[in-house]
């Protein structure tokens, strides 16, 4: 069996802020499954509004909505502008850690300081006054936006990250295991 592709991996993380061609197709295609799972979590219909936009809007931002536009028989989510700079946030911090060596010590808390601190507190989503209606309280609804769209991205990522920096520190003694599990995948 051929081994999985990664799409991510296509270039080196040397420069977090740069995503080559494939990498924006692949995140902005990501990020529909993201505004998928955070809708889920969060009801809000004004909030939900906010993360997706129509395809038709869509057609101008050719290299996030490529793949999607590709693969689209109907169902899939189109990402809005502000979805697409959460998750690029969030992949920018994720890209940052890595390049430090610290992904395996890395928490979704880290992840979520990181995209804070880089987006910082402007209203993203551009709720107006619904973000100013519930910016009290416990239902801040643009916080809340923000922290389900980088825990559902960087849970997702992790795990790419910390099996991608486990092989390059053990290449030989992953392969061994690589290919014994597939050897033996079918007994």
């Amino acid at each position: 069996l051929p081994p999985e592709h990664d799409y991510f991996k296509s270039c080196e993380y040397s420069n977090p802020n740069l995503l080559d061609p494939l990498q924006e197709a692949t995140l902005g295609y990501i990020s529909g499954w993201v505004v998928r799972k955070a809708s889920a979590q969060h009801n809000c219909g004004i909030c939900q509004e906010a993360l997706v936009e129509n395809a038709k809007e869509q057609s101008h931002r050719t290299g996030f909505t490529h793949l999607i536009h590709l693969r689209n028989k109907g169902g899939l989510v189109f990402p809005s502008e502000a979805t697409l700079t959460v998750v690029k946030s969030c992949e920018r911090a994720l890209r940052l850690r890595f390049n430090s060596g610290s992904i395996h010590q890395t928490k979704i808390a880290h992840v979520w300081r990181d995209v804070f601190q880089h987006l910082g507190d402007k209203d993203i989503f551009s709720l107006g006054t619904h973000a100013i209606e519930t910016q009290d309280g416990i239902d801040n609804h643009a916080f809340t936006l923000l922290a389900l769209l980088v825990k559902a991205y960087a849970e997702l990522r992790l795990r790419s990250f910390v099996k991608q920096q486990t092989i390059m520190a053990q290449p030989s003694m992953c392969r061994q295991k690589l290919h014994h599990t597939i050897k033996y995948m079918g007994q």
